[in-house]
């Protein structure tokens, strides 16, 4: 008899304690003995509550490549040389940095490790059947030319995608005109409390679907294959000029991965929940709960975040969940990791790429580590515009703002690294990734992407695919191509800027360069 009491007791005392950690993010011992208030997550999570499926399991057979844009492009000469900032002459731009659509769109593109080589190759396969994709803007030739010969051919595919209703449909409304039978699209975005449709997603199906039913995530399933491409990158220059990275996942259909996101493309696509801020998160977080309950639990070695409601949300302060729901979000991941592998305050090292520098948590986090006794080794690159924002009253070039040179220079002084990447605003070529690479020790072991750019409006506002990654061979390519893009190779008697990331004493002293360009150079 006592022991039957015990019993229920203890199973009403489990039960209330697994509801407050969820709802509230305090323990039933805490909300008696302390009260209740918002606790800090904690710097690690156990080991089991890191582990689970994997995407990268040899079952669901994944391929996940990562290209890097890294344009091809000709050393333009000065019409005169001029001086540095440090003194030095200069003759020409950097090769292979700064670029300019006439000259070296077709050399970048053409190449089999391209973003846009590997897109079109997609959409040319025989394999696939239905291609869904969602981007700010969609203005890519070589895409859209590819996607309307297949409309066009003697074996159509279907095309439906979504685009920010910001941007120029022309481009979109050329592809339905190549067979507006098989081919649609709508506009999204700044409805109401919404922001810019900005998710940048890339699905490519081996069978058609019946967009117009009500459930797009049932039907793939186990066994199909699914190609599902995500990157920093618009479909504008960002496939081929703009300084991005592309992740190209093909994987079985039936992983949480997968269904995830159809469900967040039907959601994009569906008048009810595409209009709303509330109806969109609302069909995202009901349609992780519905995966959950079949059993499919979201892959630990690629999670993905969706914004708004998985970028920052009101659980931030909660202890990290396990359920792939309530609590977890992207900007916790990016301040704590997982646990196992580090996030910004437990990393040794922190390499960022970025083209917008200003997400307020974000910079708190980075400057908490670089005062704090144990500073890691924190690199950032950014786009050279955002220095000539900051220092040229004539440079109005470029979407930066000069209180991201001022977030850098605070870093700066307490011990970051800083450097730039030179671009051409003329031709609006970007240094456009956005990522946080974590290290412990000297191996990378986390890696904070996606479609977001560092600001409170790509964490908190907007439609945007967020990704914590711990694939091994992805973080590897991430180091490798950021060394490559960090090392210094100026020879003393000849400024050849063979670097990609050239220092800031070594600048022009002009704002921008474009209007003293005279010829292409190599």
């Amino acid at each position: 008899m006592g022991g039957g009491v015990m019993r229920v007791v203890k199973t009403f005392i489990d039960t209330m304690r697994i509801t407050f950690i969820r709802r509230m993010g305090c323990s039933l011992f805490v909300l008696i003995f302390l009260g209740c208030t918002h606790l800090n997550p904690p710097t690690e999570r156990k080991p089991s509550q890191v582990s689970g499926p994997q995407l990268m399991d040899p079952k669901n057979n994944t391929e996940y490549n990562v290209l890097f844009t890294d344009p091809l492009c000709r050393r333009y000469s000065y019409t005169k040389p001029f001086s540095s900032r440090s003194g030095r002459s200069l003759g020409s731009k950097p090769k292979n940095i700064y670029c300019r659509n006439k000259f070296d769109l077709a050399t970048s593109g053409n190449r089999p490790e391209s973003p846009q080589y590997q897109l079109v190759k997609l959409v040319e396969s025989k394999d696939t059947r239905e291609i869904i994709f969602t981007y700010l803007s969609f203005r890519n030739k070589a895409v859209r030319t590819a996607l309307c010969e297949r409309l066009k051919s003697n074996d159509p595919i279907r095309v439906t995608f979504v685009m920010s209703s910001s941007e120029d449909t022309a481009a979109a409304e050329e592809v339905i005109a190549c067979n507006p039978k098989y081919a649609q699209f709508k506009t999204r975005g700044l409805e109401g409390d919404l922001g810019y449709a900005h998710n940048k997603i890339f699905v490519a199906l081996q069978k058609p679907i019946d967009i117009d039913q009500s459930n797009w995530m049932s039907q793939v399933g186990p066994g199909e294959r699914i190609t599902i491409v995500f990157s920093s990158g618009n479909m504008t220059s960002g496939p081929v000029l703009h300084h991005e990275n592309w992740h190209f996942i093909t994987t079985d259909a039936g992983t949480h991965f997968a269904k995830i996101h159809m469900c967040v493309l039907q959601s994009e696509w569906n008048d009810n929940t595409g209009r709303t801020r509330n109806a969109y998160m609302k069909a995202i977080r009901d349609c992780r709960q519905n995966l959950v309950q079949q059993g499919l639990l979201q892959e630990q070695d690629v999670r993905a975040f969706f914004v708004p409601g998985e970028g920052q949300n009101q659980y931030e302060n909660m202890s990290l969940l396990d359920n792939g729901s309530e609590g977890e979000s992207a900007s916790n991941y990016m301040a704590y990791g997982d646990g196992y592998h580090p996030g910004i305050r437990n990393a040794d090292k922190i390499w960022i790429g970025a083209h917008r520098f200003f997400y307020a948590r974000m910079l708190k986090e980075l400057k908490k580590r670089m005062l704090s006794s144990k500073k890691p080794e924190m690199r950032i690159i950014l786009d050279d515009d955002t220095y000539y924002k900051a220092t040229d009253p004539n440079f109005s070039a470029g979407d930066t703002d000069p209180g991201e040179w001022y977030n850098a220079e605070e870093l700066m002084q307490n011990g970051a690294q800083v450097r730039l990447m030179e671009t051409n605003d003329e031709e609006h070529q970007l240094h456009h990734s956005k990522y946080l690479l974590f290290f412990k020790g000297n191996e990378p072991k986390g890696l904070l992407c996606g479609a977001a750019n560092l600001t409170g409006s790509g964490f908190t506002k907007n439609w945007e695919n967020i990704y914590y990654v711990t694939v091994p061979h992805i973080l590897d390519e991430f180091k490798n191509h950021y060394e490559k893009f960090w090392v210094e190779a100026i020879p003393s008697d000849k400024i050849s800027f063979e670097s990609k990331a050239t220092p800031v004493e070594l600048l022009p002293q002009r704002g921008s360069v474009s209007d003293v360009l005279d010829q292409e150079g190599e």
